[in-house]
């Protein structure tokens, strides 16, 4: 898996099965691979590169990815049956009738000999669908005692139960703005978000951030790279700002977009919500979130191996649903015609 935020390749070993019915798993082992500055840079700068360019980024970037998984096998003493892979997102712009990730499953399977499902989000966008997120389905399979899970990621997003069926949607942008302000720090994020907490609200630049047309918009939605960088890249160079003030408050941006959804959608007493992602690890931004929420509302903080994998890990049931034949995305969620299995197959 690998997220917007561009932190690297996380790498999970998972068991399934199924057990009363329901779905069970085991995490065997887990690591993140760093991306070397030069992948970060290519990654980061691919959605304006030519088609042909994308193409070779697509090959190598499968090279790379097989190299990792072998050296992970090797290291973690394991023989997978299957390797289930997201790739790394280059566009997104289901609207458009694109969703394109690149890491070559074909290429995967011919270099580790193992089997592999990728491509998951094609389908759904050929079906009507946003093609985003898939999370939602393991969040309903092997979470469903959270009223809640979210996930602060490079976006933040959620998903939840209604009315039996199950709901999901990006919010905001989350560690995307937040590691895009730190690095004018020369950090790679803000630990325990102290800079922001230092910082000071810009309250106009509050304001332009909340009024943007997105989060008036009904779901199913989701957001990419290209409308972060549209929206919030000329503030986020602004130089009138202090980059401790900006930090201060993105933070404020994204607590209130997540407290004005959970609030929309709190339907009972005492819910919880499983908090997930890197954003998880960020004190300043759980405290803030958790003093803007209703009292009967609980953030749950799992432990690391879960906040960092957790998305492996659903991407990984994702894989082995597809070769079961069973569906892996919910209409519910994306807007697509129909629920369906989706994921290309490299035996």
């Amino acid at each position: 898996m690998s997220g917007t935020s561009l932190d690297g390749v996380d790498l999970v070993c998972c068991e399934f099965g199924q057990f009363d019915s329901k779905f069970q798993f085991e995490v065997l082992c887990a690591e993140t691979i760093e991306y070397p500055y030069s992948w970060h840079e290519i990654l980061s700068s691919l959605m304006n590169q030519s088609d042909s360019t994308i193409k070779v980024a697509d090959k190598f970037y499968a090279e790379f990815l097989a190299e990792e998984i072998l050296h992970f096998c090797k290291r973690q003493n394991i023989e997978p049956n299957l390797i289930s892979s997201h790739g790394h997102t280059i566009k997104h712009r289901p609207d458009e009738g694109i969703s394109l990730q690149i890491g070559n499953g074909e290429l995967l399977r011919l270099m580790t000999r193992i089997p592999v499902v990728c491509n998951f989000r094609e389908q759904d966008v050929f079906l009507g669908g946003q093609g985003a997120p898939l999370v939602p389905l393991g969040d309903r399979l092997l979470f469903e005692q959270y009223d809640y899970c979210l996930n602060l990621g490079g976006f933040s997003n959620i998903s939840m139960e209604i009315n039996q069926e199950r709901i999901a949607f990006d919010i905001s942008p989350c560690n995307l703005l937040l590691n895009s302000l730190s690095e004018q720090l020369n950090f790679k994020f803000d630990k325990n978000g102290l800079a922001a907490k230092r910082g000071k609200n810009i309250q106009d630049l509050l304001e332009k951030w909340n009024a943007l047309a997105y989060f008036k918009q009904s779901f199913p939605k989701s957001l990419g790279r290209e409308w972060f960088e549209l929206n919030y890249s000329e503030d986020i160079n602004n130089k009138e700002y202090l980059v401790e003030d900006k930090l201060r408050t993105a933070v404020d941006h994204i607590v209130f977009q997540i407290s004005n959804v959970i609030h929309t959608m709190n339907y009972g007493n005492n819910q919880s919500v499983l908090v997930t992602g890197g954003g998880a690890h960020n004190l300043f931004l759980i405290e803030s979130l958790q003093s803007c929420l209703k009292n009967n509302i609980h953030l749950i903080i799992p432990d690391q191996r879960l906040i960092d994998f957790k998305e492996a890990i659903i991407f990984a049931f994702l894989g082995y649903l597809r070769i079961l034949g069973l569906n892996n995305v919910l209409r519910s969620v994306t807007g697509a015609e129909t629920d369906h299995c989706s994921g290309n197959i490299y035996w």
